[in-house]
């Protein structure tokens, strides 16, 4: 495990390390979540998929332990589990910024001419949506939990995990540019 933390810390796109941590962490995360949680396996999916996108997204390798590293997934585990009681989900704002610096989300309701606003927005991002990204977001939409989706396009669930992580980054991008 030190070695892929080193790897990691000198090349944060090692593909090959990634998939490493993430196999020695996914059992860790899966059972952290379903102790806060105490839901059903695929919203205990859901949520630690949320907690491995956190810490790819903001994980700092540079001197980390494995201890350390167990000691900071928890910390993130219960940073998601919070989100979730409090009805909040997975707020793309909290994610935009490290998590030690984000602030409490403000729930307010959006206008009808915001929402009116944002459905052509997402009508414009779906039409630029290739065939299987389309697939995978019409999937993600009607419910469907990762291992449902692995076995539908006959592809390991880190492969669906990847290609989740990838949409969201990609839908964002976009939602950004076409809301300018």
């Amino acid at each position: 495990m030190l070695t892929t933390l080193k790897r990691l810390a000198l090349d944060a796109r090692d593909e090959p390390a990634w998939e490493e941590l993430y196999r020695r962490a996914w059992p860790f995360v899966i059972a952290t979540m379903y102790r806060h949680l105490h839901l059903d396996q695929a919203s205990v999916e859901d949520a630690s998929q949320e907690v491995m996108f956190r810490l790819a997204k903001y994980l700092d390798f540079n001197g980390l332990t494995p201890a350390s590293l167990f000691q900071y997934i928890k910390l993130v585990c219960t940073s998601v589990a919070t989100d979730l009681r409090r009805g909040k989900g997975f707020n793309m704002k909290v994610l935009e910024t490290p998590l030690h610096e984000t602030l409490p989300v403000i729930d307010e309701r959006p206008t009808p001419e915001e929402l009116s606003a944002l459905a052509g927005i997402l009508r414009r991002v779906l039409e630029h949506l290739g065939p299987d990204e389309r697939e995978l977001a019409e999937r993600l939409a009607q419910g469907d939990n990762v291992s449902e989706i692995a076995e539908i396009l006959g592809v390991p669930k880190a492969k669906v995990y990847k290609r989740i992580a990838a949409l969201r980054t990609r839908l964002r991008l976009m939602v950004d540019d076409f809301g300018r």
